[in-house]
C-alpha cells in the first residue's frame, strides 16, 4: 500500500497536462512544475536555464522528502513479490 501511495503521490506532483490546460486563463493558480516548463518560452527567446533549474530543484524536494521517510515501505513493496519460494 505505501508503494502505491508513494508511486501516486509522485504521478500527482510531476502532473504537466491537466494543470496546464485547466490554468490557461490564470497564471496565478498555475502549480510549480507549469511555471517552470513556461520559463523555456518567457522573455527574450532564450530559455533562463538557471531559473529552470532551481525551480527544478525546488519541485524535488517534496518528493525527496517522501521518499526518505517511506522508503523502508517502499522497497519492502517492491521486493515483497520477488522472492522464490
Amino acid at each position: 500500500m505505501a508503494t502505491i501511495a508513494i508511486l501516486s503521490f509522485r504521478q500527482g506532483w510531476n502532473e504537466y497536462i491537466m494543470p496546464r490546460v485547466f490554468t490557461m486563463t490564470n497564471e496565478n493558480l498555475r502549480p510549480l512544475t507549469v511555471g517552470v516548463n513556461m520559463l523555456k518560452n518567457a522573455g527574450d527567446g532564450a530559455a533562463a536555464w538557471n531559473i529552470m533549474f532551481a525551480g527544478a530543484t525546488i519541485a524535488i524536494i517534496p518528493i525527496l522528502i517522501v521518499f526518505v521517510c517511506f522508503s523502508r515501505y517502499f522497497m519492502g513493496g517492491l521486493t515483497s513479490g520477488a522472492v522464490k519460494g
